[in-house]
């Protein structure tokens, strides 16, 4: 260690070449090396080190006597000749590197990850490495299990998108597989400043320091009577308990009636109330993990500690509760509203806290070490491994309206031609499901009484000033010619699962078979990519086979049994598009909506969204830690549904305010968009008051245009993050580790949604050092103190950082509606900063030739100077001359929506470098 730190770089880079050319191919100690890394004879089997940089390496642990090619779906990068050195420490091979320290335990193969002070970053546990000889019918498999010691202080995030509310993972479980809102990607930023994937796409169980989890057993269920036997069932028909049909005691709580309901109830509606106790052997902090598709409350000692009484997918609720030793009263309640029908209760239990991956196949242990150490360092390296993330056309960055569904080609114009008379600014409508005919479910087709000029629809569209993406299933009817084609290429399923998709009534393609990709593609650009339509939704892509562990388990894919590739079925699906589209459609950027993801789909020009989630206030709330865990990820962009998917009425006075709230939340997410089922959330079907708001949201969107164009080219050009978890920007400030309902929105924008009903104002802390400025009023606050926020019903509490340049651009109803040849440049001062402003055509690919311009803004706080940039570049259309307004903002000036009338400085630009002193403006 100190040999490394005393070394000058040059020497350190010349023995570790000399090194990786001097060591013979294969060496006494079993240690094979090559360019790439090391691969050391165990023990226990084979552990493979392969490095991408000095702080990026992959670790495989095989049990296999010969060597496992561990072909890989999410990293597309080539492992390559990094500076780093091989020695033998206390029977350890020891590799250094530039940032690392990395030991490996010659007998286990135990791996272990420090920094160059010497502190642990990641260190498998001793004996850790679980690799088990399984099988699904004939095929031979592996499950698979490593262990991490746990570090109790430290912060967790990623993982994908849960609807748990959990922010900070650090002390939680979770099963990852993709489902209807549930998004699973074995990703993990840590609060140490690495990022680690979890390379294997099986259904894996991580957990955080909790103990395993297990269907809580019958000994430890007691009757009301005291009685170990379980708990007593009450079996009503109805959602809400109208007619008790039978009792009975139930040992365990784990059941699944999609298939056949309980004796004696109809195959929907119908609910449970379980009541008993639950007997606790050892004290401490156990979690209790309810499960259900719909609804599901649970009562421990009379305490209510989950409620999610709505129609809903199977989701787990964990909850972490501190139980003494002894006997607690326990009641659950349960209903079932229609398709599957599952319920589970289990529980963790206290014991020695490890991290554990599980998964349940594939050929061994499979991992990427990524450090930073600063998060966004790590993000960047992250994309460099799986694929960076294209730019979306600019003007996917407006407001978005859709339904569930617009039925017909009038309704569907009706809708954008209503926001147009109403001057409300709008650029993307979605044409959702069951445009086709009936039975022509993968046709493609439009049904021709509904629709009957699909092209015509389009181009009006398009002549409104407007853009459309159509919903596009995986699944087809038997009947469609797309499926016979499909069938022929051998790229289909056929599940047997029949609850929602009856048996022998439907197939799902295959996106891991090239050809089927490629068919698929065909099929959507010749039927509905040549009549324009701009983008696609890809629905249900999880993909939505049903069933506990789902029906692609058993399946056989083209690239293995579904267990061994489950959760990547999203990622290959979008490859197919995406591939697809830049080959046949290569002027125009890809845009894709999708329901799943998993790791690298940020390549594939994805914006996930939320699921069908319910429209309340709880569901809201873990909106927020959802869409930032995700973002944790790696995969920049994500959305929500505002105003949940299922129920709400424009109507209802409380509905109009959750709406509101939702609406704001959703103006500061990557896509702002309105969905839903039941009537429809078009602007004005909302009261009067509610309208204003929604329409100052808008506005607002559109005028911040500017910044968040050129905040995502930064994600494109830089691997950078646009929703951001606190921890990214202030990972040294401790108390931010928990907060799951603030964010930063680019670097200047802290984002405080409001998620309580009939708020009027809410507790905001203000992280890092320096100042903020409220952003509606200009006031400044000193970092580091919590603050109660002004949080009328028209405002989202936002403060933006000291030391930032946001520009504003003009009004518009749509994007490109006027150019913007004036705009606001409002400078928040305090520190020196910069900001660069990035401009293209807005829909090609041409950006990747380097056809864009960029103007960089620099703010000299000691001489109070701003500095605009030389331009650098151009493009076709580009604006030569332009008129900058300069607003130092202070209390009452630069702030809000509206355009400066005063305290404004005007600058022409041509395109030269200007500086302008302002100091008498900041005053």
């Amino acid at each position: 260690m100190m040999f490394r730190k005393e070394l000058p770089k040059a020497i350190f880079i010349l023995l570790s070449f000399f090194a990786s050319i001097c060591l013979p191919a294969e060496d006494t100690n079993g240690i094979e090396k090559d360019s790439s890394g090391i691969t050391i004879h165990t023990n226990k089997g084979i552990t493979k080190l392969e490095f991408f940089d000095d702080c990026v390496v992959r670790v495989i642990h095989s049990n296999a006597i010969k060597e496992t090619s561990f072909d890989s779906l999410a990293i597309k990068a080539e492992p390559k000749f990094a500076d780093w050195h091989l020695n033998t420490e206390d029977g350890k091979s020891v590799v250094q590197t530039e940032s690392l320290k990395i030991t490996v335990d010659k007998s286990t193969g135990r791996v272990r990850f420090f920094d160059n002070a010497g502190n642990t970053l990641l260190s498998e546990k001793n004996n850790g490495t679980t690799i088990t000889d399984f099988s699904i019918g004939s095929y031979q498999t592996n499950l698979i299990e490593q262990k991490f010691n746990f570090d109790h202080k430290e912060a967790l995030y990623g993982l994908g998108q849960h609807q748990n509310g959990v922010m900070n993972y650090s002390g939680h479980s979770i099963v990852l597989q993709q489902k209807n809102k549930e998004i699973a990607v074995p990703v993990v930023l840590s609060s140490k400043g690495y990022m680690m994937i979890w390379d294997n796409p099986a259904v894996t169980k991580v957990n955080f320091g909790v103990g395993l989890e297990e269907v809580i057993p019958q000994k430890k269920l007691l009757s009301p009577k005291g009685r170990k036997v379980g708990l007593k069932g009450e079996y009503f028909k109805g959602r809400n308990f109208e007619e008790l049909v039978f009792s009975r005691i139930d040992s365990k709580i784990d059941f699944n009636w999609s298939s056949k309901p309980p004796k004696g109830m109809s195959r929907n509606n119908y609910s449970i109330r379980w009541t008993g106790w639950i007997e606790v052997t050892k004290a401490g902090e156990y979690s209790i993990i309810p499960s259900a598709d719909d609804g599901v409350r649970l009562w421990i000692d009379g305490k209510m500690i989950t409620d999610q009484w709505q129609t809903q997918p199977e989701t787990q609720f964990p909850a972490n509760i501190q139980l003494d030793k002894g006997r607690h009263r326990i009641k659950m309640e349960y209903f079932q509203g229609e398709f599957d029908a599952a319920v589970r209760l289990s529980w963790q239990v206290p014991q020695e806290p490890v991290t554990s991956w599980s998964s349940k196949a594939g050929d061994g242990v499979d991992y990427c070490f990524i450090y930073g150490p600063q998060p966004d360092k790590s993000v960047k390296k992250y994309r460099n491994l799986t694929g960076q993330a294209p730019l979306f056309p600019k003007w996917s960055w407006g407001f978005w309206q859709c339904k569930e569904r617009y039925k017909s080609q009038q309704e569907l114009l009706e809708i954008l031609e209503k926001y147009r008379e109403l001057e409300i600014p709008l650029d993307g409508i979605i044409q959702d499901w069951q445009y086709w005919p009936n039975g022509q479910w993968g046709s493609h087709k439009f049904a021709s009484e509904r629709y009957p000029d699909p092209a015509a629809m389009v181009e009006k569209i398009h002549n409104l000033n407007a853009h459309t993406i159509i919903s596009v299933w995986p699944r087809f009817d038997l009947e469609t010619e797309n499926l016979a084609e499909l069938e022929k290429a051998g790229a289909v399923y056929a599940p047997v699962y029949d609850n929602v998709y009856p048996a022998g009534k439907t197939k799902w393609y295959d996106p891991f078979n090239p050809k089927g990709r490629e068919l698929y593609w065909n099929q959507i650009y010749e039927q509905l990519g040549k009549i324009g339509f701009d983008g696609w939704w890809l629905d249900a892509c999880e993909a939505e086979l049903g069933g506990d562990w789902g029906e692609m388990n058993k399946l056989n894919t083209a690239q293995g049994i579904g267990a061994e590739v489950y959760n990547a079925y999203p990622l290959l699906h979008t490859s197919g598009v995406y591939k697809g589209q830049r080959n046949s459609m290569p002027s125009k950027r890809v845009y894709i909506l999708a329901r799943a993801a998993y790791t690298g789909q940020q390549r594939n020009g994805v914006v996930a969204w939320s699921g069908d989630v319910q429209g309340t206030w709880d569901v809201l709330k873990k909106q927020i830690p959802a869409g930032l865990n995700f973002a944790a990820t790696g995969i920049p962009y994500w959305n929500t549904d505002i105003g949940g998917f299922f129920g709400g009425d424009p109507k209802d006075p409380e509905y109009q305010q959750l709406f509101v709230r939702w609406f704001q939340y959703g103006a500061f997410c990557p896509m702002f968009r309105v969905h839903g089922t039941g009537n429809g959330k078009e602007v004005w079907r909302f009261d009067e008051a509610s309208q204003e708001i929604l329409v100052r949201y808008i506005n607002l969107r559109y005028r911040l245009l500017p910044y968040i164009y050129s905040v995502s080219w930064k994600v494109t050009n830089n691997g950078y993050t646009m929703m951001r978890p606190l921890i990214m920007d202030f990972p040294k400030d401790r108390k931010v580790y928990e907060i799951s309902d603030q964010y930063m929105f680019g670097p200047s924008i802290m984002v405080c949604p409001v998620v309580s009903k009939d708020a009027e104002s809410r507790n905001v802390y203000l992280p890092g050092e320096g100042e903020w400025y409220n952003f509606w009023t200009g006031e400044k606050y000193s970092a580091g103190q919590a603050i109660v926020a002004d949080a009328s019903i028209n405002r989202i509490p936002l403060f933006v950082r000291r030391g930032s340049i946001i520009p504003l651009g003009p009004k518009m109803q749509y994007v490109g509606h006027k150019p913007a040849s004036e705009i606001e440049l409002r400078i928040y001062a305090g520190d020196d900063t910069s900001f660069t402003l990035y401009e293209d055509q807005g829909d090609s690919y041409n950006y990747e030739k380097g056809v864009y311009s960029t103007i960089d803004f620099s703010w000299q706080d000691n001489s109070e100077k701003l500095i605009i940039g030389r331009r650098k570049g151009s493009y076709p259309g580009m604006l030569e001359n332009r008129t900058f307004k300069i607003v130092p903002v202070k209390k009452g000036a630069g702030t809000g929506i509206s355009f400066p009338q005063q305290d404004a400085s005007e600058v022409r630009y041509s395109g030269s470098t200007k500086e302008i002193g302002i100091k008498s403006m900041l005053n």
